[in-house]
């Protein structure tokens, strides 16, 4: 699972609506950003992600602001993700892991 938050450190003029996100994605220390483009699908979402991170991410969770966590399952619900992103003129976020499947050792690792 990942769960997306708001960046409220970022620069309130670059939270305009723009063709893209950047993501940052946090794993333990590993930290990445991600630039994608803001109508980009959830299978494409979660093969970037993937491809980065070298792991096995199929759902993930986001936060705006004081709103509670929206779990993220399909291409619906992401519509619904980008749709209120758009809402709140967001295009900067952090995404953090909390459960991964890593392919070589078939394990999975829970974050909380």
């Amino acid at each position: 699972d990942l769960i997306i938050e708001d960046n409220p450190s970022l620069n309130p003029s670059l939270h305009s609506i723009t063709s893209e996100y950047l993501m940052t994605c946090n794993f333990m220390d590993f930290t990445s950003d991600i630039r994608l483009p803001a109508e980009i699908t959830f299978s494409d979402l979660l093969k970037e992600i993937n491809r980065k991170l070298e792991c096995d991410v199929n759902t993930f969770k986001y936060k705006i602001n004081d709103e509670e966590m929206i779990m993220v399952e399909n291409e619906g619900d992401w519509n619904i993700a980008k749709m209120n992103l758009r809402e709140q003129k967001i295009s900067c976020f952090d995404i953090y892991i909390v459960e991964i499947t890593i392919e070589k050792e078939q394990a999975v690792v829970l974050l909380a």
